[in-house]
């Protein structure tokens, strides 16, 4: 049965003196335009079964946020933890799964290896991947997929340059950190470690996390061939109108753009996606954001929950701004129900468990006969780059979602001039033959600085096996001048802490542990509120973001 609103209107009776007009003379239709018969019988095949069959399904999104779910327990929240095999990172996985409601994402080169890190600091991870509590993911950070991120509410980035000397199967005498031996470059490059890696887990995080909110996208144009399958264009053709919009790819977005007209008693044109093989669910999440650039109009975004064509939609109106990009949040209760352009006082609100189809749409009226104050009729252009659902923090506070270790002595290669000997730790003496690794370590962090995701950067002195000595008989000092030596179990319990520690956001910090016979520091609370944000325009030492010469060889 053909959709009521997809019904061609009657055409309009011509008198017996209309018929008697001379052929020579054209007819005039008081105030109507010519109504495009064909236009409509183009939209009414697209959405048909026999569209559908004709130019193929489209990619389900459906399907695709389906595979990209993660296996949590609904409201568990995920961490993800690069360098997971490192001595430090194990022991982060080690204590987060400790914590309820907290599931771990490891990413490793190697699960095996994966394995037998976390049986070193009493972890089962058979056990614990068995619970749902431990996520094992085999990558590096030169292969990072959309899918890494899934429900990811912060990240423990642990990956560093494997650094050490000549040792032992089980490298004790690099993880003792006391005694100095001679280091070397053991893998790969500190350049590609701590600069490329760390920029490419940067790059993946700054999509994913906005100042407190995760998300996952829904819907990406980046496939000519996608788009065409699963979008039309639907305009007030359909109820004899003249307006006409369309939708192509441009630099991988939508771009609904055409020509609204009030003529015919008409006044809206929108584009809409064919109804989905299976309803979406994106019910772990809070809302829909929309990253778009329009033209000083309102659009509405609208979208279906029900398997119907011409059923209740859910619609919110957006002004945009001229030729600006701009991020639209549109939590799912903001979202209005209406049956064409009429709202529902009882009715039901956006189901995120169901969503069937998309549309955007401009439009003369907003709802019951109100008209939309940005709207004119004429030449119309709206740029999607995406739809994503995206997950709010729950108290709006802003904590950091990126912790990252460092190192001690980072810029003490580039203000030499400050420091005696004693004062450089063998990693600073060695930079140089090290692949100046404390100039790539330094890139990494200003790569972190520079991304908008809230952070901490910890720089830790020289990592040791040692028991821990607690959070109150820790140093926390800033300026980068700091000597001594801290326990890695005491490091894995502060990037945890920093996690809950507003406080911390956007903040660089070196910690060593208290000199043996000293007074205790007081209360790490204190302290750590004391510690100041970073102010990278005001350093005189390097330009922001660093970034290492291009050394040449001779």
């Amino acid at each position: 049965m053909t959709p009521a609103f997809l019904t061609p209107p009657p055409l309009p009776v011509r008198s017996t003196r209309a018929r008697a007009v001379s052929p020579r003379r054209p007819v005039m239709s008081s105030g109507r335009s010519p109504w495009p018969f064909s236009r409509f019988v183009q939209t009414l095949l697209f959405y048909s079964p026999l569209g559908r069959f004709l130019h193929g399904p489209p990619t389900d999104p459906a399907e695709r946020v389906r595979s990209a779910r993660v296996s949590a327990t609904p409201g568990d929240s995920v961490v993800l933890v690069t360098g997971a095999n490192g001595g430090t990172g194990r022991r982060v996985v080690r204590d987060l799964l400790r914590k309820k409601g907290i599931v771990v994402r490891a990413l490793v080169r190697t699960e095996a290896k994966l394995v037998e890190a976390l049986a070193k600091v009493g972890v089962d991870a058979e056990q614990e991947r068995k619970s749902g509590k431990l996520q094992v993911v085999v990558s590096d950070l030169f292969n990072i997929r959309p899918e890494f991120f899934d429900n990811v509410v912060a990240v423990a980035s642990c990956t560093g340059v494997n650094v050490g000397p000549a040792d032992d199967p089980d490298r004790s005498k690099y993880f003792q950190g006391v005694k100095f031996y001679p280091p070397s470059i053991l893998d790969d490059t500190p350049e590609n470690v701590e600069f490329v890696g760390i920029g490419n887990l940067v790059e993946a995080a700054k999509k994913y996390f906005k100042e407190g909110a995760g998300q996952i996208p829904v819907l990406t144009f980046s496939d000519d061939e996608i788009v065409r399958k699963q979008w039309g264009a639907l305009d007030d053709v359909v109820m004899g109108g003249v307006s006409k919009g369309s939708v192509r790819t441009q630099n991988g977005c939508l771009v609904f753009s055409g020509f609204v007209s009030t003529d015919n008693s008409g006044g809206f044109s929108s584009a809409r996606t064919t109804d989905f093989a299976q309803p979406l669910d994106v019910s772990q999440y809070d809302g829909f954001r929309l990253r778009v650039k329009g033209d000083g109009k309102s659009y509405k975004f609208i979208v279906r929950c029900e398997d119907k064509w011409d059923g209740i939609a859910h619609c919110f109106t957006f002004p945009t701004k001229s030729g600006e990009w701009m991020d639209v949040d549109i939590p799912f209760d903001q979202f209005r129900a209406v049956f064409r352009a009429k709202t529902l006082p009882d009715g039901k609100p956006l189901d995120p468990k169901k969503v069937y189809a998309f549309q955007v749409m401009l439009s003369k009226f907003e709802y019951d006969g109100e008209l939309n104050p940005n709207f004119s009729a004429g030449p119309f252009q709206l740029q999607i780059e995406s739809v994503s659902a995206y997950k709010q923090s729950g108290d709006g506070v802003i904590r950091p979602k990126i912790v990252h270790i460092s190192t001690a002595a980072v810029t003490r290669v580039l203000r030499k001039s400050e420091f005696t000997p004693e004062q450089l730790p063998p990693a600073a003496q060695m930079n140089d033959q090290l692949g100046r690794i404390l100039n790539w370590k330094f890139a990494g962090e200003d790569a972190i600085r520079n991304s908008g995701v809230p952070y901490t950067i910890l720089r830790p002195c020289a990592l040791t096996e040692e028991e821990a000595v607690g959070m109150d008989s820790l140093l926390f000092e800033q300026g980068d001048t700091l000597l001594g030596n801290v326990s890695r179990d005491d490091v894995a319990t502060l990037i945890i802490k920093a996690f809950d520690t507003p406080a911390l956001v956007d903040v660089t910090v070196e910690v060593s542990k208290t000199g043996e016979g000293a007074a205790s520091p007081g209360p790490s609370e204190q302290r750590i509120d004391g510690l100041q944000q970073d102010q990278v325009e005001s350093r005189a030492y390097a330009q922001f973001p660093y970034v290492p010469a291009v050394l040449q060889e001779t």
